[in-house]
């Protein structure tokens, strides 16, 4: 098993730790991220795309989230598919990511909309320029910050932007969308990819 060390993160965020393990699998929410990682394949929004990304999918535990794990594929999702990461709070010392390697920029976007939003149950990230091109056509910013090389700006840009509304593009990383149920969440980006049409 690789050593797990301590990784810095802007100090406003939760330490995160993966755990790879199914046991903290909701069935219900489960079923309800599988149904949706089908549905949103179907439209073509769950990649991978030409550089290999894909989006991702999570619900609110308890202690912390379960989310998709790359490279799944989101039209044929299990529970294997499935990872759990522990939301700790930050200790005086500062905090940061205790896990083998970095943490995900993707990931803790996900922990920092649950972190603001306490009524959200669940986040859906989907990457598609198309999409982001949709957010604006409907008056969302696209925040520009990039999560890795500048957290903190970033950071703050998203909390902003989730003061406003559910659904959060970011420049050349997709879309956010949060949802109290999975419906809310994927029905958001249903009605942004209406707007593709249009």
């Amino acid at each position: 098993m690789p050593e797990k060390r301590r990784f810095g993160i802007p100090a406003a965020w939760d330490s995160i730790v993966k755990i790879d393990t199914p046991a903290h699998i909701k069935r219900r929410f489960a079923d309800s991220l599988f149904a949706w990682g089908r549905r949103l394949s179907e439209n073509n929004l769950m990649g991978p795309h030409s550089d290999g990304l894909c989006g991702s999918l999570s619900y609110r535990h308890a202690l912390g989230m379960v989310i998709t794990s790359p490279p799944a594929r989101m039209d044929r999702l299990s529970d294997h598919d499935l990872r759990f990461i522990e939301v700790l709070k930050l200790q005086q010392d500062g905090g940061g990511v205790l896990t083998s390697k970095p943490p995900d920029a993707i990931q803790s976007c996900h922990a920092l909309a649950y972190q603001s939003q306490g009524g959200v149950i669940f986040v859906f990230h989907v990457i598609d320029p198309r999409l982001e091109k949709a957010a604006t056509k409907v008056g969302l910013i696209a925040i520009d910050s990039d999560p890795a090389a500048n957290p903190s700006c970033f950071q703050a840009e998203f909390e902003t932007q989730l003061a406003r509304c559910n659904v959060i593009a970011v420049r050349n990383r997709g879309v956010f969308s949060l949802g109290c149920t999975a419906e809310d969440a994927g029905e958001q980006i249903m009605r942004l990819c209406l707007k593709l049409k249009t």
